[in-house]
């Protein structure tokens, strides 16, 4: 596997036999970077791995071959992570209160409005990464080079934002679960519109529909999918009329209705309820699952 191959666009990339591409997460706030490894990585999801990247030599977290990545390659996956890297990162903190103490007061020094908020260091300490909070944009290009200066290693300052911030800390979101950027940050990139709730028969209110983050919430995009295919054939609102196909059956259904009107239905259910016209008596309802609902009904003609 040939190295260096960071920074290269992966429409670019040549890959050998044998070889993939893979999603790696690296850093605290668990970021994804496309790398290339061995195609046996396939089996090895949420194993952790030493990368070779542009700053040396890294760890980080394999998530998934990543076919059509959308960022230029970080590097390589070497090899699996073993007990002796575990211990790596274990002396590479120990100096971390050093840092943090070296980080304030150089702030201070050059007269900067900054929150420290975390350290990472790459894995053979060629890079060490603070991450901080600051209201608006900072001119910190004294400072990266102060504290180059002072620990003779490649320094890179990070701001976080408020989406970032969130996978710092444990938090919950109004559901009771951990927040889905913490358990899937590829969800970070996502773009979650306020279409998106409407779609789905939810009100537009920006206080019910936001996250955390004041942004609409991830969870909108899981069921969205299948909102849209029920709304494809039902129409977007309940009232529409149906008939059933030539030669489809009912179960529990003596004398087939010569047409049916969708009363309602349910994604998470996956039902459709229908209201039968049978001309004989009170109507009937019915609930069908929406698979059959599909094979069995046709939308009759306006």
């Amino acid at each position: 596997m040939a190295l260096g191959t960071h920074g290269i666009p992966p429409e670019e990339v040549t890959l050998h036999p044998g070889e993939a591409l893979f999603r790696v997460t690296i850093g605290r706030l668990a970021r994804p970077f496309p790398f290339i490894g061995a195609d046996s990585y396939s089996d090895a999801t949420g194993t952790n791995v030493v990368l070779e990247t542009e700053y040396g030599l890294d760890l980080g977290t394999l998530r998934e071959r990543w076919d059509k990545p959308d960022q230029n390659i970080m590097g390589n996956i070497v090899r699996r992570a073993d007990m002796s890297d575990y211990l790596k990162v274990q002396t590479n903190h120990a100096r971390d209160d050093e840092y943090r103490e070296g980080f304030v007061s150089f702030v201070r020094e050059v007269g900067l409005e900054m929150k420290l908020v975390g350290i990472d260091h790459t894995l053979d300490q060629g890079k060490i990464t603070f991450y901080y909070q600051a209201e608006g944009r900072v001119d910190f290009r004294q400072l990266v080079r102060v504290l180059a200066g002072r620990f003779k290693r490649r320094i890179e300052l990070y701001q976080l934002s408020l989406r970032d911030q969130i996978l710092l800390y444990p938090l919950l979101g109004p559901c009771g679960r951990p927040l889905c950027c913490r358990g899937d940050p590829s969800l970070l990139g996502a773009h979650v519109s306020s279409r998106a709730a409407r779609q789905q028969g939810l009100s537009y209110n920006p206080g019910k529909i936001a996250g955390t983050c004041g942004r609409p919430r991830c969870c909108l995009l899981f069921e969205l999918d299948s909102y849209l295919q029920f709304q494809a054939v039902l129409g977007k609102h309940p009232g529409a009329y149906f008939r059933l196909k030539k030669g489809a059956r009912l179960p529990d259904v003596d004398v087939p209705a010569e047409r049916y009107r969708v009363l309602e239905w349910s994604v998470p259910a996956d039902t459709v309820v229908l209201e039968a016209d049978t001309r004989e008596g009170p109507s009937v309802t019915m609930t069908v699952p929406f698979d059959d609902f599909k094979a069995k009904f046709e939308r009759e003609n306006p």
